[in-house]
């Protein structure tokens, strides 16, 4: 279920959406938004999303009914793509060719691994920033690599415990101990001691990742962290989920916000039916409120129907408004009208 491949036209759409996006003259709207950090402005974001919209009406050989789930494609695709930027050039600098750089799935999202060791190429890039960047997505041997070219202010920062307060780079430190401590006693004493936390050092670096909703670096700590200790923190992440409603994010924090659909269908597929069920049975709510976002709501009705008893009167009303307040705003990246009347049959 958490496998499912969309149908043949998402695909296809998909993939004009991206391609439209990589578009140079979009590519150049990027940049100049970018570089602009001290003047950027929502307005500026949407007056991009419009450029690339205004390709498709004025494409003459496509449907009206294509045209209109096309355009639907744009804002979250783009979404994606601008939260890739903030996460690896930002204020730095940005090439002309970015775009380029991008590995899409066909489900429209980035292959975020792919995608780094990609970036780490550009030797634009500070060796610093890269290390900051394999270490934050887990690429081991671009981890050590890059610590070898590392300013010694830099490696004593890390190892010194001097950004410990910024959670933003609990894992650049991981791995700063992870290639100085090659002992794993000294690894885990080291992490206990900086952290002042009892956790194992995979199980903290998966916390870590679950945290900013880091893909890659949860599949890398889920490997090496005990089945037990896992589900343990997988179901710490949907709690968290729970204890988040509502509550505003700001800064970085919001961005991964877009990530989470992406984690917890990978949490999903690692676990069992019973564990699935009992994931379902507390945070139903939380789960299935994810699963209305791109492009993972076509994983919402199959779900809903085996765990909608598990869910309150309450919690089923939020999801209907939900469905509704995309259906008001014209939202046709879905069909979220034929969700609603299903979901209010139940």
């Amino acid at each position: 279920m958490y496998h499912e491949v969309p149908d043949l036209e998402f695909i296809t759409l998909t993939k004009i959406a991206i391609t439209l996006w990589s578009g140079q003259d979009i590519d150049n709207s990027i940049i100049e938004y970018f570089i602009q950090w001290d003047q950027r402005r929502i307005d500026n974001w949407t007056d991009i999303e419009e450029s690339v919209n205004l390709k498709i009406e004025n494409c003459q050989t496509l449907p009206t009914t294509l045209k209109i789930k096309l355009m639907g494609l744009v804002k979250p695709i783009g979404k994606r793509l601008k939260a890739m930027i903030q996460y690896t050039y930002d204020n730095e600098y940005l090439p002309n060719y970015f775009t380029s750089m991008l590995t899409w799935t066909f489900l429209g999202t980035i292959n975020t691994e792919e995608t780094i060791k990609t970036i780490l190429k550009d030797e634009n890039l500070s060796f610093e920033k890269r290390y900051v960047l394999a270490s934050t997505y887990c690429l081991t041997d671009d981890v050590f690599t890059l610590w070898n070219n590392l300013s010694e202010v830099d490696k004593n920062n890390y190892l010194g415990g001097i950004m410990r307060r910024n959670i933003r780079c609990h894992l650049q430190i991981y791995w700063a101990y992870h290639v100085n401590y090659s002992n794993s006693d000294t690894l885990q004493e080291r992490i206990q001691e900086q952290f002042n936390t009892t956790f194992q050092p995979c199980q903290f670096g998966l916390r870590c990742a679950l945290a900013f909703s880091n893909l890659p670096a949860v599949k890398y700590f889920s490997k090496n962290v005990p089945v037990n200790v896992k589900l343990e923190t997988y179901w710490y992440y949907f709690h968290n989920l729970e204890l988040r409603e509502g509550v505003a994010f700001v800064t970085d924090q919001e961005q991964s916000v877009i990530y989470i659909p992406d984690i917890i269908c990978f949490i999903l597929s690692e676990l069992n039916e019973e564990q699935r069920m009992v994931s379902y049975e507390r945070y139903a709510y939380f789960i299935l409120k994810h699963f209305l976002e791109f492009p993972f709501q076509r994983l919402f009705w199959g779900n809903a129907k085996n765990t909608c008893r598990y869910l309150t009167k309450s919690q089923k009303s939020n999801l209907l408004q939900r469905i509704t307040r995309k259906v008001s705003e014209n939202y046709t990246d879905f069909d979220y009208e034929t969700l609603r009347t299903e979901l209010s049959k139940m």
